[in-house]
């Protein structure tokens, strides 16, 4: 029976902060789709990238009020880790049929993934250095 009532405080705590965060993020606020795609439109990053990008964070949230903006912070926002934030790269490259150098090039990234900006920036760095195939 201990057992039991153990698995149930789990599941409480779980449930509790999974709707901790999902209030949080329902009253976070960032820009349209349209402002954060055409911000990096004019810094010369391809359209598709930024609207993914964006997509892709904006689902974190079911509120409607929820958006994202460039210099929202993977840690702040998002409660991520640097592993998250690598396996999203990774995810986010794929979606946009991007190919991943050679590890010697990644490495040539000068600085970490912190926000959505950086995210951005370098699936447009990745694809100018993908392997031509």
């Amino acid at each position: 029976m201990g057992f039991l009532y153990f698995i149930v405080g789990i599941l409480v705590v779980i449930t509790t902060l999974c709707v901790a965060h999902q209030l949080r993020l329902a009253r976070h606020r960032g820009i349209s789709r349209e402002a954060f795609v055409d911000g990096f439109c004019k810094e010369g990053v391809p359209p598709e990238i930024a609207a993914i990008v964006y997509d892709h964070y904006r689902a974190f949230s079911r509120a409607k009020e929820f958006s994202v903006a460039p210099d929202d912070s993977f840690e702040t926002v998002f409660g991520y880790s640097h592993e998250e934030i690598d396996e999203d790269a990774e995810a986010l490259a794929g979606k946009l049929d991007i190919e991943l150098p050679i590890e010697m090039v990644l490495k040539q990234w000068p600085t970490p993934l912190h926000n959505l900006r950086d995210m951005v920036m370098w699936l447009e760095w990745v694809r100018q250095h993908q392997h031509p195939g």
